[in-house]
This record gives C-alpha cells, sequence and structure tokens, in this order.
C-alpha cells in the first residue's frame, strides 16, 4: 500500500496492523469506488499495473493513492486481509495439532500457535 505522507501534527499512518476508526471511512464516489477495487482486488496493489489498467500516470495514480479517504480505505481492506490469513494460518495449525500423530509436530504446531496468538509489543519510538 502507498503510505499516505505523514507529519508531526497529522495521526500516525495506517498500515494493516492499525486500520481507521470504526465509523471512520467516508462514502466513495463511483469512479473512487471502482478505481479501489481495480487497484486492490483486481491488481494486489501493484501500482503500475494499476496505473496502466486505469489509465492514469504512475504520478497521478500514487496522488490518487495518498488522498487520505482513499488511504484509510486501503488500511481497512489490508486490515481485514490480514486478518483473515492471520486466522487460516491459526486454523491450519489448530487441524495439525489435532491430526497429527507425531507428537514433535503436534508440539512445533502448538508452539507456533502460542506465539501467534501472543500479542506483539507496542512498537518503540
Amino acid at each position: 500500500m502507498v503510505a499516505p505522507n505523514h507529519t508531526p501534527n497529522e495521526p500516525a499512518p495506517l498500515t494493516p496492523d492499525t486500520p481507521p476508526p470504526p465509523g471512520s471511512l467516508q462514502p466513495l464516489g463511483p469512479e473512487d469506488a471502482r478505481l479501489i477495487t481495480l487497484f486492490f482486488f483486481e491488481h494486489r496493489l501493484d501500482l503500475p499495473a494499476f496505473a496502466r489498467a486505469a489509465g492514469l500516470t504512475l504520478p497521478a495514480a500514487a496522488h490518487w493513492a495518498n488522498q487520505p479517504h482513499i488511504a484509510a480505505y486501503l488500511a481497512a481492506f489490508a486490515h481485514h486481509e490480514h486478518t483473515r490469513r492471520d486466522t487460516a494460518a491459526q486454523d491450519a495449525l489448530v487441524k495439525v495439532i489435532e491430526q497429527a500423530t507425531n507428537l514433535i509436530e503436534t508440539r512445533r504446531a502448538a508452539t507456533t500457535l502460542l506465539r501467534a496468538l501472543t500479542p506483539r509489543p507496542a512498537p518503540r519510538q
């Protein structure tokens, strides 16, 4: 995702770990909705491919993606995709734990699952 420009007086940039607050997404117009679908779902955040498909120059595509209301949607989508992948990985580990007949593999899966479920420390600033 193209990170929004950030200055010290603005809120921290949105990332997959910090989605926009609930209720903060502004409704998108039809063209922004079409472009965000093209960028996130069809081109998987590949900015040059998106720019070509949308008929935009690369700088124009980067400018569009860095608009605060677009960046908020991209962060929300990335957060949900990240959460979906985490859940799928955890489900796979639980399945290994439940079905493994080898105790070493069960232990490895259980250890990995516990590490994944342990809250991450806050990043240092």
